[in-house]
């Protein structure tokens, strides 16, 4: 069935409850719960939704709302001068699931069906109640005869408990919780228990038999609400609910009386207290306000974790848990510096940006053992709801606080390190941007006045430490982007995986699978290999799969007694253990090729060379492109042929060909290899120029040259990025000497000392300095 087929119109009854099988007439006078009468006679065939606030005193709001209520059908309507009067006959208990206001109530709902209907309790209760009706019918005041008490023998338990709830002049209290019920024996136990004392609670004359009759006549509204309160009590400690020696109710208000809760909070947690005792436990109410109070009451408030913002002990710990990474803990060890120095200090909301598996979230925790906060991480990749930032509003069926309060009572103190990981996953749809959330969240100079609308009410996080994390810092939207201070983690370096390796990955791996250092022994040419030929990555995740591999496989041949202790790994036993290679690294060329270049490239496995194919042949002057090369790089070709054609002269490139115009008689065909790989960015103009030349003027190009940086129509070589990774590709690849453009000089300080020590690198700002280098100086 759908929503809209389980929609009705709600009514809300303040005094009166409406039981299936039986009928009611209510006196109607509100505009709200006319528009319901009518909507429910035009628009459901007359069925209607009928409910009860659980507190007659409190707002008439949404919230208000019992959730357990009865489906009914308007039987007749009469119209009086100001009022109506409707007759209504229960159909079945239902549950709430959300309830909305548009001049009137409205529901969705779910049918509740009955427990236990014919459990043997049942049936004994059910003979009981009939043995004491048959006795006691004038006093309970029943509208029936004895025959008709008779007939009750024939149906069922549970609409014989339905039957006495609507005929029994019980209190509304009763009738509430005995709607609210839905094992058949417990309602039919509330019954039994309440039947004694019925006629008592309609006179209002008695409480206990030892009470004499002139303070029965005195007693007063609060006295009156009070034994029905101890009554219920008694029942609840019947059935099981409480315990006769604890009192919820007094042990909450003890604890919020006890300590330092903000003012604000104290008061709104004394009111859900009282709203709860005055709540029966049966009603689902009950749970959703202990749930509200539980978490009011865990959240910290006072409760603050030690700092230590010592640097020297900082460093150590980052040095202990990450090899290399040196900016980067530069960076941190300058925001923990501030720290130190001014412990009240807000300071910037690191955000660590680099490829997968770079060990931005074990660096994050590095920080927190450093700070000594509690570690906290909400994953926020994927997340595409406002709702789960800031938390539901309590109106909503399961409401919850969103991810940061709930990360706050994780962390039991108002000073955590929380950590947003992958913050450029977020996104936004018809629910709400939760980028939007964040930005309270991320500014200290609005979030100690943060609101989840779960709480309802304010909450600090003026002295939370935030540390985001994202891969690519172009995708953080550009109003978070502005509140974050950027910490570039690049990939490593094959050396830097060794190392790694060698000193946290093998040991963890040994100590985790409980394997002796003396079965094995990894060497640097083994690691090497492995990282060479097992994974494509810019971290070490898959690297650390594969070692783990090679482990298990060895420790399968250790327990078949098919090898022993001391093996030795090399590349060729690792190919044993786990099969062929499955990445191969670009090659270069083994000789020089006229029309081919290579150029040098960022990926987000960090870097690879690109070689550049052009070929020439007779047309009518076209260029054709393929290799998934995307706009920008088509861009980048196009203005190279632009600028060659422009400069032909000074490149060394004849005007004619077999006596015809050389470019207007030729097709030119560019081609990037591994076509099935999209390929895009701006960095390879200068490729493109001199595989151009090359093969417009037959001159090869040396292979052991590499080249990256984008051209203008003028012969301007502009920066680009990732030059770190791409030196170390060049360096792989074995490559001798890269170009770069001079505008990144500043960047060399970031290649590794042996990536620079292996690699000539040489930086120029306009082409026709590469040309005379690649060109003219070797003929010299």
């Amino acid at each position: 069935m759908t929503q809209k087929n389980n929609q009705r119109p709600l009514l809300v009854a303040i005094d009166t409850v409406l039981f299936p099988f039986f009928t009611n007439t209510f006196e109607i006078g509100k505009a709200e719960s006319m528009n319901a009468i009518k909507n429910a006679t035009e628009k459901h065939n007359g069925e209607i939704l009928i409910a009860n606030f659980f507190d007659n005193q409190s707002s008439s709001s949404v919230e208000n709302i019992l959730t357990i209520a009865t489906l009914g059908k308007i039987e007749n309507v009469t119209e009086k001068e100001d009022h109506l009067l409707v007759k209504i006959k229960g159909i079945n208990r239902v549950s709430l699931k959300s309830v909305t206001f548009t001049g009137n109530f409205n529901a969705v709902f779910e049918q509740v069906k009955d427990k236990e209907i014919h459990s043997k309790e049942a049936k004994a209760l059910k003979a009981e109640i009939l043995e004491h009706l048959e006795t006691g019918i004038k006093n309970l005041n029943i509208p029936l005869s004895l025959n008709e008490i008779k007939n009750f023998e024939g149906i069922n338990p549970g609409i014989f408990s339905f039957s006495l709830s609507s005929l029994i002049p019980f209190p509304f209290e009763i009738k509430r919780l005995l709607l609210e019920e839905d094992v058949v024996a417990k309602r039919l136990k509330v019954i039994s228990k309440t039947m004694i004392n019925t006629e008592e609670i309609i006179n209002v004359k008695t409480v206990s038999g030892s009470i004499n009759d002139r303070v029965k006549d005195k007693m007063s509204k609060q006295q009156r609400e009070y034994y029905l309160k101890e009554q219920l009590k008694a029942i609840q400690e019947e059935l099981g609910e409480i315990s006769g020696d604890g009192n919820e109710i007094e042990q909450l208000t003890s604890r919020v009386m006890k300590n330092p809760y903000p003012k604000h909070i104290k008061e709104k947690l004394l009111k859900e207290i009282k709203k709860l005792e005055a709540t029966p436990s049966q009603a689902a109410e009950a749970n959703i306000i202990r749930s509200y109070i539980e978490t009011l009451i865990d959240l910290p408030y006072w409760q603050v974790a030690k700092d230590n913002s010592n640097i020297v002990d900082a460093l150590k710990i980052l040095d202990e848990n990450h090899f290399g990474l040196e900016k980067p803990k530069q960076k941190i060890i300058e925001f923990l510096a501030v720290k130190q120095n001014n412990p009240d200090s807000k300071g910037a909301i690191l955000s660590l940006v680099g490829p997968p598996g770079t060990g931005k979230t074990t660096l994050a925790k590095s920080i927190a053992n450093a700070l000594n906060k509690p570690f906290v991480k909400i994953s926020l990749g994927g997340v595409k709801d406002e709702a789960e930032i800031r938390g539901h509003r309590r109106t909503y069926i399961a409401a919850m606080p969103g991810k940061i309060i709930n990360a706050m009572k994780k962390a039991g103190v108002i000073n955590p390190l929380i950590l947003l990981d992958e913050i450029d996953k977020m996104s936004s749809d018809y629910k709400g941007d939760p980028t939007s959330a964040m930005l309270e969240v991320l500014d200290y100079e609005q979030n100690a006045h943060f609101e989840d609308h779960y709480l309802e009410e304010e909450y600090d996080l003026s002295n939370v430490t935030f540390i985001a994390t994202a891969n690519y810092f172009k995708q953080i939207p550009e109003a978070l982007y502005d509140r974050l201070d950027i910490v570039e983690i690049s990939s490593y370096t094959e050396i830097e995986k060794i190392e790694i390796a060698k000193k946290h990955l093998i040991p963890a791996i040994l100590k985790d699978t409980m394997i002796s250092p003396k079965l094995f022994k990894w060497n640097d040419e083994a690691i090497k290999f492995v990282i060479q030929k097992y994974t494509m990555e810019a971290g070490v995740r898959q690297l650390r799969r594969v070692i783990d591999e090679v482990s298990r496989k060895i420790l399968v041949l250790k327990l078949n007694h098919k090898v022993k202790n001391n093996l030795s790994l090399n590349p060729k036993k690792i190919e044993e253990l786990i099969g062929k290679p499955k990445f191969e690294f670009t090659k270069k060329d083994d000789v020089p090729q006229i029309g081919t270049v290579i150029g040098l490239a960022w990926t987000q496995y960090g870097g690879d060379i690109l070689p550049i194919e052009v070929s020439t042949y007779p047309g009518d002057g076209k260029l054709v492109i393929t290799g998934q090369l995307k706009d920008v790089m088509t861009e980048s070709a196009t203005i190279a042929l632009s600028y060659v054609k422009a400069n032909a002269g000074i490149f060394g490139i004849p005007e004619k060909t077999n006596g015809k115009d050389t470019f207007k008689n030729i097709d030119i065909h560019v081609h990037s290899p591994d076509g099935s790989t999209p390929k895009d960015g701006p960095s390879a103009g200068v490729t493109f120029t001199t595989a151009l030349i090359s093969a417009l003027s037959g001159r090869p190009v040396s292979n052991t040259l590499g080249m990256t940086g984008e051209i203008t129509l003028r012969g301007k070589v502009f920066p680009i990025g990732g030059l770190k990774e791409k030196s170390i590709s060049a360096n792989r690849s074995g490559l001798k000497k890269i170009f770069i453009p001079e505008d990144n000089i500043k960047d060399l300080d970031e290649i590794p000392k042996e990536v620079r020590e292996n690699l000539e690198i040489k930086a120029f700002k306009d082409y026709k300095d590469i040309y005379n280098e690649i060109f003219v100086m070797p003929n010299k």
